[in-house]
């Protein structure tokens, strides 16, 4: 506690500085720590990499077993290398500074379940579409009753099951996503809810999860006695109509205190709370140990008993909160709350965590070296219920801390149909809704296994998963972070594959113009900085494992991967360049450019741009997908950002007929590039002296009929201005 006070006294004398990683944040996930030995003997060679790599900022890691973060943090600065600190340390006691670690906290639960909704018809016009609003009933297990308008309801809808209309039954069952699935399946609600795995003495556990359920009750039969059950609740797990988990059923307390498989509200609980004519709340509390015994909640993270528990995660393996009617009133049930320990601490003792939490970031920057710690990083990837932890957790971080951060990913890419357009389940916007972050950093990884490189896959088409899969989330991240100038735009850009020894395993490495291409891209959407994953993964001597630029073979010897290496080294920098240069303008908007038209339609504004297109020219099997951002300043300058994505062609063989089945041996043999194609800008015909500035390589390209034609390499961008040539300056 000594060294933490000091640590604080240290803080003020602190001076005010610029991070290393200002303008542009240039970073990559390096997971650099000091519980590990691997990062701890490779510290030193890492951070070569990195300089070596033009990275200004990196991802890093503390654990309770470090116990010497400052020496980290020094070398860092040492090397001009920012920090974002993923604080993964964690203590039960509310006294030590470790209660205030971000990810722990950033793991907590919290999700509100209204009960009006199961399955995909709407409630209020529009519902149906929003993310927000995904979960409904199973049709398993049957409820009963319907769904009416109640203005003192939370979305002035409930469900309601009424005495002389309707018989005894389930009023809320298992809960499910609302959507089918592209399979046309019903999907229960399994994994999605995550427990950061705190208590490893279960016999030491006294948290609980905490269950509401807002009701309303009605028309009571008459001559009941104080002893008839009018509801009852159970958390329960069933899988085709049979207990998932044996003959256990989960026990809770009662209104009583009983502890039962089944928890019953009687009449006489009725009358102890007044007979209320509106709505009430029915609190329960489950211990965790009684979930563990269950086997509801377990670290069987992959459902697999002969694997070891996961080091991390607890894990709910389907969730059913089901509330039984007897049949005796009428029920009115506005909603389900669920929410665990540490949740409802953070909401309860709101003031006692922003203090803790800004106390123990301020110690973090106090330390020898903690200059270099701009961001911090929260639970990575947060799942439905984080984000509400996620939320609360942000509002608490004063503004001279480090900002809260954390990568969303798309977990049900084009998995749940929303209608029979193309609108699908949308995480990231759920997570914007939610959790609006300050930060977004959407990690989107497009090349993945069944992407195929010819125009006739459909949508495994490589341009067709870049448009739907990456691009479209590019635009909806820019859109987000533009309607706040607080708001930052950092997205994750995929620079690795894993490889299990015979073919590639959840994402495929790039080949190097994709790869080059992927790393252009984000400036097209007005990114103000951007990270990469990652900079070295873990091979075993079978050469399975996680490719990146860097690869460790069996926890030992770093190696370079060249084939991704040299275009990560070559690129970089120049990302960094014209990531610089772009935040001097305003980003105005994004279009794919083809032979004969762009999609979509880009408003030119008064650019003086009449028109974009590729030149054909019939040297592929498809031309066309170029890029482009179009940027304005105040002074009524234009500028666009082109990337040619018409990057890789596959030639497959029988060692590999597809992309997934190429060894990182074969790349080069496997794939090649594109021939380069014709960029063309026509100019309107009251433009006097039309041209185009290259920004980076100063080339000037005059208009010839009002239209200028640059070649763009495969993957290769340019940044280029509008200017008259004959205005130009010297040094312009």
């Amino acid at each position: 506690m000594k060294h933490y006070i000091l640590y604080l006294l240290a803080f003020c004398l602190i001076p005010l500085h610029a991070f290393h990683s200002e303008p542009f944040p240039l970073g990559t996930y390096s997971y650099l720590q000091n519980d590990k030995r691997f990062f701890s003997e490779h510290r030193a060679e890492l951070i070569a990499y990195m300089q070596e790599l033009s990275f200004n900022i990196n991802i890093i890691e503390t654990t309770n077993s470090d116990s010497d973060l400052s020496s980290l943090l020094q070398a860092l600065n040492l090397a001009k290398l920012d920090a974002v600190l993923t604080d993964k340390q964690w203590s039960n006691d509310p006294q030590d500074p470790r209660r205030f670690s971000l990810v722990p906290l950033a793991t907590s639960n919290y999700q509100r379940f209204e009960a009006e909704f199961t399955d995909k018809r709407e409630v209020k016009k529009g519902d149906n579409l929003d993310p927000k609003f995904w979960y409904g009933n199973s049709k398993i297990i049957k409820r009963t009753g319907q769904v009416v308008k109640d203005p003192k309801a939370s979305y002035e809808h409930a469900w309601q099951v009424k005495r002389e209309e309707d018989k005894a039954g389930w009023a809320y069952t298992d809960i499910t996503m609302r959507w089918p699935d592209n399979t046309g399946k019903t999907v229960k609600l399994y994994d999605e809810i995550r427990f950061h795995k705190r208590h490893l003495e279960a016999k030491s556990d006294t948290d609980s999860l905490y269950f509401t359920y807002r009701i309303k009750l009605a028309n009571l039969a008459p001559d009941l006695s104080d002893d008839t059950p009018l509801l009852s609740f159970q958390l329960y797990g069933y899988e085709g109509g049979k207990r998932e988990f044996g003959q256990k059923i989960v026990a809770a307390k009662s209104a009583k205190g009983q502890k039962e498989e089944r928890s019953y509200f009687y009449l006489s609980d009725f009358k102890a709370m007044g007979s209320p004519q509106a709505y009430v709340d029915l609190p329960f509390a489950i211990s965790y140990n009684d979930l563990r015994a269950s086997q509801i909640m377990t670290d069987d993270w992959d459902n697999n008993p002969e694997t070891p528990g996961h080091w991390w995660w607890y894990v709910f393996r389907h969730f059913a909160p089901g509330l039984y009617w007897h049949g005796n009133c009428d029920l009115s049930l506005d909603y389900i709350d669920l929410e665990d320990a540490i949740h409802r601490d953070l909401r309860q003792n709101f003031a006692f965590y922003k203090k803790g939490i800004n106390e123990r970031l301020k110690a973090h920057r106090a330390l020898p070296g903690g200059n270099v710690i701009r961001f911090a990083y929260g639970m990575d990837e947060p799942f439905q219920t984080h984000l509400s932890s996620f939320k609360l957790i942000q509002s608490m971080i004063e503004e001279d801390n480090p900002q809260l951060c954390a990568a969303t990913y798309d977990i049900s890419h084009r998995v749940f149909k929303l209608d029979n357009k193309d609108n699908w389940w949308n995480f990231p916007e759920l997570t914007r809704e939610l959790a609006q972050p300050e930060i977004m950093m959407p990690d989107v990884y497009p090349i993945q296994p069944g992407i195929l490189y010819n125009p006739g896959a459909g949508e495994n088409f490589y341009q067709n998963v870049l448009d739907h899969r990456l691009l479209k989330g590019y635009r909806e991240s820019q859109h987000y972070a533009s309607q706040d100038s607080g708001r930052k735009f950092y997205p994750v850009v995929q620079v690795f594959g894993y490889w299990s020894g015979s073919r590639w395993w959840s994402w495929v490495l790039p080949p190097q113009a994709t790869q080059k291409a992927l790393l252009f891209l984000p400036l097209c959407y007005g990114a103000q900085g951007l990270y990469q994953f990652q900079l070295q993964g873990f091979v075993d001597s079978a050469d399975a494992g996680y490719y990146a630029p860097l690869i460790a073979i069996n926890s030992k010897d770093i190696q370079k991967v060249d084939y991704i290496y040299d275009v990560v080294k070559e690129v970089n920098p120049r990302v960094l360049s014209f990531g610089e240069k772009l935040l001097d303008w305003d980003w105005l908007g994004a279009t794919t450019v083809m032979p004969y038209s762009n999609y979509p339609k880009l408003d030119y504004a008064d650019s003086g741009i009449r028109k974009l297109r590729v030149v054909e020219a019939c040297n592929g099997s498809y031309e066309g997908y170029v890029e482009t951002g179009l940027y304005a300043q105040a002074s009524g300058e234009y500028a666009i950002y082109v990337v040619n994505r018409r990057s890789n062609e596959f030639h497959p063989k029988m060692k590999y007929p597809t992309p997934d089945f190429v060894s990182p041996e074969d790349y080069p043999k496997a794939y090649s590039e594109f021939e380069p194609q014709t960029f063309k800008v026509t100019f309107d015909k009251n433009i006097q002296h039309p041209a185009l500035l290259d920004l980076e390589s100063k080339e000037l390209y005059k208009a010839k009929r009002h239209s200028v034609k640059i070649r763009i390499p495969a993957g290769e961008a340019k940044l280029l201005k509008v200017v008259d040539w004959k205005a130009l300056k010297v040094g312009d």
